[in-house]
């Protein structure tokens, strides 16, 4: 047997301007629903917000950033290895994508307690993260791809 809760009407409203859900309205309002001032606002709430998602989710980069992260691979193909592991060395993912871009490739090896990830440069080489459950990815090594 289905019981029904009864509630009065006037906390039913959505404001103190409206009347209640099925009544006879003359003040411009859709009977249960919002001002017609606060309906627009809403909207335009949802299209400013849609606006801006949109426009961050874009992933064009400024030429000067891509410029810059040409040039740090550069350096980074005529530096040695253990050059290279110092450039790395104590950095994480997000400022190595920062420093020379995202990589072409990215392999992951799942373990129980965490996985590696495996960025592969191109003709540059691959960056190894340790990136242990519940704490931040750290650099675990690189390997030169280079054919010098």
């Amino acid at each position: 047997m289905k019981h029904l809760l009864h509630l009065p009407s006037r906390l039913l409203l959505a404001s103190g301007g409206c009347k209640p859900p099925g009544s006879v309205s003359d003040s411009g309002c859709v009977p249960g629903g919002l001002h017609p001032p606060l309906a627009n606002g809403v909207l335009l709430l949802g299209l400013l917000l849609g606006a801006l998602t949109a426009r961050a989710g874009s992933h064009e980069l400024p030429r000067s950033d891509e410029a810059g992260r040409r040039a740090q691979r550069e350096r980074l193909y005529k530096m040695t290895q253990a050059e290279r592991e110092d450039f790395f060395r104590g950095k994480n993912p997000r400022e190595v994508r920062d420093l020379i871009g995202p990589p072409q490739r990215i392999a992951r090896q799942l373990f129980y307690q965490g996985r590696l990830e495996q960025w592969t440069y191109d003709d540059l080489c691959r960056v190894e993260f340790l990136c242990p459950l519940g704490k931040e990815a750290q650099f675990q090594g690189v390997h030169s791809l280079s054919k010098r």
